[in-house]
């Protein structure tokens, strides 16, 4: 969940808002019907009712969507614009609609259950011929000089302290990606496209791609520099690309393990894998670098995951394997107990003293009892 400092961040950041804001008024007519996905306080869905949509529907799952209500009053909104607390994916609409508006990105567009939740709203909500905004992003990646972001996240882990030897730790750090703020100039090869997202036919939230780099000058390559180019109408976007104006979403560094002298005409092969597992994504990258002056001999092979810069141990493997049988610990029956008395009927005062009575240890006091099941309601009641 964001904060609403992190909202104003992005409602000021006039590269995205322009876009969108022109976008939407470029789209809508006095009788359209519009859904904005993710409202978050509501800004987009105001901008759409400003424009003259009909009715707007502003779906947003978390807590912001009070604020964004208020706003909405504020501005004498409210009864065209309705606002549903809930998953886009959970939702049934009354009618279908004209505009389907949303930013659910991070630094990458492939984040979280953004491409299921676009194709979901695509099938049951939009009416033929009806307008996706944005309707494709264009993912980049080119082999990038990054020493700041080495020396201070990996070189630590290879090169270690004070005799002690830290490269177990190295792994970790080397499969994860940044998000960083690289200069044009820092790029050594042309960037290429490893992969479109086209809104409108997309079914699939797993994306892969292969390019291939040719370095246009000597550096030292730490990694590789990934962003994205946003069309949310023909002819109105933007782009987070090295050079452009800084936005809200950064661009990402997926380091290389150790640092590779680069020269002119070196190529650098890369593959990108993005693979939706529950909530997130999973991200693998391989790289090679070929020498100009010799294909037979790479100066470097790389093959990452962000899997294997996750802190797993063997026990949490064990309890994802499918012959596991769990049984519940003591925080799991805690919840079965809250759980099985979410019968619309029993107060949560009530589930807090059988808590009390049945977990003394844990839950000290009646107040420590009902901000537990508290908790467990505002997620799961």
């Amino acid at each position: 969940m964001y904060s609403v400092h992190q909202y104003g961040s992005m409602i000021k950041d006039s590269v995205r808002m322009d876009a969108y804001a022109e976008a939407l008024r470029q789209s809508i007519l006095p009788e359209s019907v519009v859904l904005e996905i993710g409202t978050g306080p509501g800004f987009m869905a105001l901008l759409a009712a400003k424009w003259g949509a009909r009715r707007v529907y502003a779906i947003e799952q978390d807590a912001v969507i009070g604020l964004a209500e208020q706003i909405a009053k504020d501005n004498a909104f409210s009864r065209r614009i309705q606002f549903i607390r809930a998953l886009s994916t959970a939702v049934d609409l009354p009618e279908p609609v004209d505009v389907i508006v949303s930013d659910l990105r991070s630094a990458l567009p492939l984040y979280g259950a953004h491409i299921p939740s676009i194709v979901d709203a695509r099938e049951r909500f939009l009416k033929d011929g009806g307008i996706l905004i944005p309707r494709q992003d264009v993912l980049w990646v080119a082999p990038v000089e990054n020493r700041p972001c080495y020396e201070r996240d990996l070189a630590i882990w290879r090169e270690g302290l004070a005799d002690i030897d830290l490269r177990a730790g190295s792994q970790y750090i080397a499969n994860r990606l940044v998000i960083f703020q690289p200069k044009p100039e820092q790029l050594l090869a042309p960037p290429q496209i490893w992969a479109t997202l086209d809104y409108r036919t997309i079914t699939d939230p797993h994306v892969a791609g292969s390019v291939t780099s040719t370095a246009t000058r000597s550096g030292v390559a730490h990694g590789l520099a990934v962003w994205f180019d946003a069309e949310l109408l023909e002819g109105i976007g933007f782009s987070n690309a090295p050079g452009q104006k800084e936005t809200v979403y950064g661009r990402s560094f997926f380091p290389w393990p150790e640092p590779v002298a680069l020269e002119a005409g070196d190529r650098v092969n890369v593959t990108i894998d993005a693979s939706l597992v529950g909530d997130g994504y999973t991200w693998s990258w391989t790289s090679t670098v070929v020498g100009c002056h010799d294909d037979d001999h790479p100066k470097a092979v790389f093959r990452q995951s962000t899997f294997l810069g996750a802190l797993l141990s063997v026990q949490d493997l064990h309890k994802r394997h499918a012959q596991y049988r769990p049984t519940l610990n003591p925080d799991g029956l805690a919840m079965q107990v809250v759980l099985d008395r979410f019968d619309g009927q029993t107060p949560l005062a009530e589930i807090a003293t059988v808590l009390m009575d049945r977990f003394p240890k844990r839950f000290k006091s009646v107040d420590a009892a009902l901000d537990y099941v508290g908790e467990i309601a505002k997620s799961h009641g």
